[in-house]
């Protein structure tokens, strides 16, 4: 074999390992990025959140789509929104997008229709780097529509309007009302935590602490908590539930998390139920 040919094996091998080692450095970067609290930057404002579920055609088929978007004020250094999309409080779709030096952020999913409760929650997480020093700034946005069979298509609904539409949201509530129930009287039994101790606020209702303090914490503290919160939520749900060291399973299916906030303002749990009934429980202190 000629020295030329030996050389341009040689570059070619040289080429394969260094596409390899960038194709693993930018996934490997890829998968390690998480949402991480940081402390308020209040120059940075969001102009725009929104997360809305609505019934659109696709390719001549009615679905249900899911649309999360937001914009800040300016580009910040990281821009990453997650949206989880609940059905009966079970969850079946999860939408996550992150970027860097941009203001606007964009997602839509496409779920086929099926009668029952759907809940869309969204978090919109930004960062902004500066001489060193990492500041953020987060926001929630959610929704809520309500399918309800009648002959061979859907009514959609977020507040009824008909006596028919009642009926079937009181039932659908009552049925809720009573698996989460259930959810809380496990925690109480497996962990001996007594439910009377602690306010008890599903997921779905943490939006509106963005306009008024949780029970006994002052606004920046709501915010840190909440913000933290989402922090455990994307790493145990997002990339699936952490039964122990070696047994993660997959989220969805899960339950939608049940907060338990403590009436002394010291710690918080976090309830989770996979898709196989078993119960994780995430505590959370309070500083």
């Amino acid at each position: 074999m000629t020295k030329k040919k030996i050389m341009y094996i040689i570059i070619f091998i040289l080429s394969i390992s260094i596409a390899v080692t960038l194709y693993l450095i930018h996934n490997s970067s890829k998968n390690m990025r998480t949402i991480m609290y940081f402390p308020m930057d209040r120059t940075i404002l969001y102009k725009r959140v929104e997360t809305s579920l609505t019934i659109e055609t696709v390719k001549d088929k009615n679905q249900l789509q899911l649309l999360s978007r937001s914009q800040t004020n300016k580009p910040v250094s990281f821009r990453q929104d997650i949206s989880l999309l609940y059905r009966n409080d079970h969850l079946i779709n999860v939408l996550n997008r992150y970027e860097q030096n941009v203001s606007s952020i964009k997602q839509i999913a496409y779920d086929p229709l099926i009668q029952g409760k759907y809940v869309a929650i969204s978090f919109h997480h930004s960062e902004n780097r500066q001489n060193q020093v990492i500041l953020g700034r987060d926001l929630l946005s959610h929704d809520d529509l309500s399918l309800m069979p009648l002959n061979n298509y859907f009514i959609s609904f977020r507040k009824p309007e008909t006596p028919s539409e009642k009926v079937f949201l009181d039932a659908l509530n009552t049925s809720l009302n009573r698996e989460r129930l259930k959810m809380i009287t496990k925690a109480e039994d497996e962990y001996k935590i007594n439910p009377s101790s602690y306010y008890i606020i599903p997921l779905s209702e943490l939006v509106k602490y963005q306009s008024v303090p949780l029970p006994g914490l002052t606004k920046e503290k709501t915010y840190k908590v909440i913000s933290q919160l989402w922090e455990g939520l994307y790493k145990n749900v997002f990339n699936g539930i952490k039964i122990s060291e070696h047994h993660i399973e997959k989220s969805t299916g899960s339950r939608m998390p049940i907060v338990l906030l403590s009436k002394q303002s010291t710690h918080l749990y976090i309830l989770l139920e996979t898709a196989k009934k078993q119960l994780v429980i995430l505590k959370q202190q309070i500083h």
